[in-house]
């Protein structure tokens, strides 16, 4: 099963195909910050949320490792629909 389960779409599983190794590359902790719809009061007792972002750096020393899935078309619109920032997918 995908490590995303909206990836899934009826009757079209979502198929892990492998992993991706892509340099040039650089991976960046985003923490979020109090306002924003993902942030979490640490009163609370819940853990921050965190999303990584991406910088293409172009530097052969950076890299970031993907994990590939291939996925139907209705599974790709479903993932981006209602999603409030910019979200890329290959």
């Amino acid at each position: 099963s995908p490590l995303r389960r909206n990836l899934d779409a009826p009757g079209a599983p979502a198929e892990f195909v492998g992993w991706a190794l892509v340099r040039g590359v650089k991976m960046y902790l985003d923490p979020k910050p109090r306002g924003c719809r993902e942030w979490v009061d640490p009163e609370s007792g819940e853990r921050q949320r965190v999303n990584p972002a991406l910088v293409c750096t172009g530097d052969p020393k950076d890299a970031n490792v993907y994990a590939c899935y291939a996925v139907s078309e209705g599974a790709c619109l479903r993932a981006l629909l209602g999603e409030p920032r910019m979200l890329g997918m290959t």
